[in-house]
């Protein structure tokens, strides 16, 4: 039988509090640990993704490291989305030396906003964790 994780109360990391119950759920903490840097988890909505993520970055030990990104379903602009990955990845202990704070612009598009953050991020590479 796999790792068990028991339910936790809310922290400071902006990652959603797991609330009641216990879950063990070994092959899928094992299939994002084998995850790549960005992975996308998509499923019916009531199916558990939150819990399984808050479940398996508290598994993990990634508090620090997971930037969490909730996105209303009717958030359709690009701008508002990725000054929220920014402030997202600003909040956790590497990308708040690395990210620079982004404010919405006339003229910062999407594309603009994605370079700079490859481009502060940069410096991660090879860095544990990320």
């Amino acid at each position: 039988m796999g790792p068990t994780v028991r339910a936790e109360t809310g922290d400071d990391s902006g990652v959603p509090a797991v609330r009641g119950g216990i879950v063990s759920r070994s092959v899928l903490f094992d299939r994002l640990g084998r995850a790549g840097r960005v992975t996308v988890v998509s499923a019916p909505a009531g199916s558990g993704k939150t819990f399984l993520l808050r479940s398996w970055i508290a598994e993990a030990g990634l508090a620090d490291s997971a930037a969490w990104v909730p996105v209303p379903d009717e958030e359709h602009d690009p701008q508002r989305f990725w000054i929220w990955v920014a402030d997202a990845l600003r909040d956790t202990v590497s990308g708040s030396a690395l990210v620079r704070p982004l404010t919405a612009a006339q003229d910062l598009d999407g594309w603009v906003i994605v370079e700079r953050l490859l481009k502060d991020l940069v410096r991660l590479e090879g860095r544990s964790g990320w």
